[in-house]
């Protein structure tokens, strides 16, 4: 049986502990790991330059930049390998921040061996291998939320983005701005006699003709039916008229391929600028182009987004602990904050699941031991449910690993109540509301993303993408289970 090869660079300074992981990895047979080393960041990043990786054990103490700094420093760079953090000694907060950094795993050099380590390896790979597909889905949903499905080009979506875009750089900057406005001369008979097919893949070739006639700078869209918008930045008339006489001329030159046979077709074509008598909006502009479009001679012819900052003077404070004396060092360093704070307290997880349904908190400071059940298994319980806020683990003891669990289960933070005083909590809290606020932001983004990806911009039904999978289902469904007359009809554009 051929063995999986792992390439992994160890970054660690010191010799004894570089000898011992490499026994460790050693000994794990079922695995091929091909283990380099280095002792430096910049070593590291030499090395990287020249041999792909599948994995960088990370030394948290090294000469020169730590391994805290190096793993934010490496995260900001972009699509890099997955990294697991070692250090010689366990610290609950250097746990925390090398998660929060990026870091897969966090592991002290004393509480591992191979087959930990090796574990640790292989769910580090999982996760980025399903990282990195789940980031290219959400970039494809980006791409088709703004792309038309048949001709690939932009669709209305993006074009009202791009040309508010433009616009408000055209009036700031007084630069120069040109738009134009092509429609297909009698497509419709042309989809008559030919069929809606055929027109689909003559849409396709004249999207693809206009984008070869214009600048890489200029925003090719499909309007909508057989109307196609050029936004040309930094074009004056006589470049928009070039620009037009170019377009007319490929199209009515080329023909366009039916069966073994070609049909000639040609456009007219509406130009406006942003010298034109009117004011520079996408609206005038798209009229003034289309009104030049449909003269009887028709030829070649700021977004203020507020930071969603939190503007109420109190923030309320669920507090899950049972200890009195603990519960009074949390009240003193959030009364000492400059921050307001109005702060409640339950001392089980069973009175703080009646609390989240009577009231609405900001954030809960759950305390690792509790009775009947302890913080963790609260946490795993109730992370990411709706309505749930941000949730900072504290407990009693600095522990590495009750950190990196507590990240795991989906803590925002983790704080040892030793270490508490009024700024690092103050700020802790903070950091978790801006992190819970960012998230719910980006699914936002997401959710609307795939909606977009499936919604005709236009009439607000399904497109042509999602008809082709629900259609697809729907034959699948009948041709299994024998029916031929209850494929209920789709809406879609």
């Amino acid at each position: 049986m051929v063995r999986t090869s792992v390439r992994v660079l160890l970054v660690e300074d010191n010799d004894h502990d570089a000898e011992i992981v490499k026994r460790m990895l050693g000994k794990y047979t079922a695995v091929n790991y091909v283990l380099e080393r280095v002792r430096s960041t910049a070593e590291c990043l030499d090395r990287m330059a020249v041999v792909p990786f599948d994995l960088l054990l990370l030394d948290y103490s090294l000469p020169g930049e730590d391994g805290l700094s190096f793993l934010r420093r490496l995260n900001s760079d972009g699509d890099q390998p997955p990294v697991i953090m070692l250090t010689g000694w366990g610290d609950g907060r250097v746990a925390a921040e090398a998660m929060h950094s990026g870091a897969y795993d966090y592991f002290p050099k004393n509480a591992i061996n191979s087959q930990i380590l090796a574990h640790a390896i292989h769910q580090a790979l999982e996760n980025y291998r399903w990282g990195r597909e789940e980031k290219r889905l959400r970039q494809e949903l980006e791409r088709l939320a703004i792309t038309d499905e048949l001709t690939a080009v932009f669709n209305r979506r993006y074009m009202a983005q791009a040309l508010e875009r433009e616009c408000n750089r055209a009036r700031r900057y007084r630069r120069e701005l040109a738009c134009l406005m092509i429609d297909l001369d009698d497509f419709k008979t042309y989809n008559d006699i030919h069929g809606h097919l055929v027109g689909d893949v003559a849409l396709k070739q004249v999207a693809a003709m206009i984008s070869q006639c214009v600048r890489e700078t200029d925003v090719v869209v499909r309007f909508g039916g057989e109307e196609f918008v050029v936004i040309m930045p930094e074009a004056n008339q006589s470049a928009a008229m070039l620009a037009a006489e170019r377009i007319c001329d490929s199209i009515a030159g080329q023909g366009l391929a039916v069966g073994d046979g070609a049909v000639a077709i040609t456009v007219s074509i509406g130009a406006c600028t942003s010298n034109d008598d009117h004011e520079i909006t996408p609206d005038t502009m798209l009229a003034c182009a289309d009104r030049n479009l449909r003269q009887p001679a028709a030829a070649p012819r700021r977004r203020d987004v507020r930071e969603g900052r939190l503007t109420r003077n109190t923030l309320r404070v669920l507090v899950v602990e049972d200890n009195p004396g603990d519960v009074g060092l949390v009240r003193a360093a959030l009364e000492d904050s400059t921050i307001s704070f109005e702060i409640d307290n339950v001392t089980s997880p069973k009175s703080c699941r009646h609390a989240l349904e009577s009231e609405r908190y900001d954030i809960i400071l759950l305390d690792y031991s509790l009775p009947g059940e302890n913080g963790l298994d609260f946490l795993r319980s109730i992370s990411g449910k709706k309505h749930v806020p941000p949730i900072i683990m504290l407990t009693g003891q600095g522990d590495e690993l009750i950190a990196k669990d507590a990240i795991r289960a989906g803590a925002s933070d983790y704080c040892a109540k030793g270490r508490i005083n009024s700024t690092t909590l103050t700020r802790a809290i903070l950091e978790a509301l801006e992190k819970a606020r960012l998230e719910a932001e980006e699914e936002r983004q997401r959710e609307e993303a795939d909606r977009r990806a499936v919604t005709d911009p236009l009439t607000g039904l399904y497109n042509r993408t999602y008809l082709a999978d629900a259609l697809e289902k729907e034959c699948r469904r009948a041709k299994r289970y024998g029916r031929k007359n209850d494929v209920a009809p789709i809406e879609a554009t």
